[in-house]
């Protein structure tokens, strides 16, 4: 329910629509990686480290290094030789620490393990950058990275396909229908394929967790454009952005109505952000954030009606990143959040209503208002 803090099931927003590609010819399948069977490698030199480990086909990368791309891939792989054989191979990424926003995870092929090596990737990161396309066409150039997609973690799903001396990457939300991100033309002549993971720092680990790995099927062409953008900034004035609001929570059983309300909190900028003096405040809701909360650059938090309660009923949600309680409540037919920098700036201000246009699954019946493209400006209710 809670964007990247807490997975939101069966979440809601007005702009959320079924995705329609239309379908190309697929590879013909040859032998996988088998999880159980992949070589690992660090990639580059020390500070560089990590380790696999694989248990009941989810596969699990500790890596650390200063990032894949640039002249040369600092990270972990664990792969499987595929020599001249095409290949057109899927996974799941489930999981990858946020150590960085240019921490990186997916699927990869090579030449060979020197750092520096041809390679192309498809990789998704744990901030707003969402699934990119990185490759070097030949050894120690530099990396081109292209493409954007959705992350969608913890069903970040990858694809990498080549066909003769092209290698194409793509994306989905659920396996099945895919979007290509980008696309290379390489001379593989040992083809290492499998899967990478980075860090993006030198001195701290990324945990990255893989599942699904298999080949890949389903639509991969010529996707209709997407009606979902990755999180980013919605206002010039600020990097912030709400991008969440659950203003009327599901009543319980036995017990009305309780506090769930709770309005979540983006950090779209590459530097963090000082919140302490900061005013959250509605037309009967008002929250003054302490002087030491500081939201990393993609990062997340809650500021809820009731931490505690709140967390009781999403025990996932991080409790350093679950701020409140605030004054008041937020009004359930209309109302206007505001965002006040310490100065008295406006800096983000999102009205809503439960009435046509805004979506009235997010009026008592358990979904919230999530903001689904934020280059149209935080008060477009489509």
């Amino acid at each position: 329910m809670l964007q990247s803090l807490l997975r939101r099931p069966n979440g809601w927003s007005p702009i959320f629509t079924v995705f329609s590609f239309l379908t190309a010819c697929l590879l013909p399948a040859v032998a996988l990686p088998d999880p159980d069977q992949l070589a690992g490698v660090v990639l580059g030199g020390p500070p560089s480290e990590g380790s696999v480990s694989v248990s009941n086909g989810i596969v699990q990368i500790r890596a650390q290094g200063a990032g894949l791309g640039g002249r040369g891939d600092q990270g972990y792989f664990a792969y499987s030789p595929f020599g001249t054989n095409d290949f057109d191979v899927k996974v799941r990424v489930q999981a990858l620490d946020p150590t960085a926003l240019s921490a990186r995870a997916g699927l990869m092929a090579r030449d060979t393990t020197n750092h520096s090596s041809v390679m192309a990737a498809i990789v998704v990161t744990p901030g707003f950058n969402g699934v990119q396309f990185v490759s070097r066409n030949s050894p120690e150039s530099v990396a081109a990275a292209s493409g954007s997609f959705p992350g969608n973690l913890p069903n970040a799903w990858l694809r990498l396909q080549r066909s003769n001396d092209v290698v194409k990457g793509f994306a989905s939300l659920d396996g099945r229908h895919w979007t290509q991100v980008g696309r290379a033309t390489i001379t593989l002549t040992n083809a290492l394929v499998g899967l990478a993971a980075s860090s993006a720092l030198s001195n701290a680990p990324a945990l990255a967790t893989f599942g699904d790995l298999g080949n890949a099927t389903g639509a991969s062409e010529d996707p209709l454009p997407l009606p979902v953008e990755p999180p980013g900034p919605s206002s010039r004035r600020t990097a912030l952005v709400i991008t969440e609001i659950h203003y009327n929570p599901p009543e319980s059983p036995g017990a009305g109505e309780l506090p769930h309300q709770f309005v979540e909190l983006f950090n779209s900028d590459f530097t963090a952000k000082e919140l302490g003096g900061h005013r959250l405040e509605a037309g009967a809701m008002h929250y003054v954030f302490a002087t030491n909360v500081v939201l990393p650059p993609g990062g997340y938090l809650v500021v809820a009606q009731d931490p505690a309660v709140l967390r009781n009923r999403h025990p996932g949600l991080p409790a350093a990143r679950t701020l409140g309680p605030w004054e008041g409540e937020l009004e359930r037919r209309a109302d206007t959040v505001r965002l006040w920098s310490p100065f008295g700036a406006l800096l983000l201000e999102v009205p809503y209503t439960d009435q046509d246009p805004w979506p009235l699954a997010a009026d008592g019946e358990g979904h919230s208002l999530v903001l689904a493209k934020p280059s149209w400006g935080e008060a477009e209710s489509q």
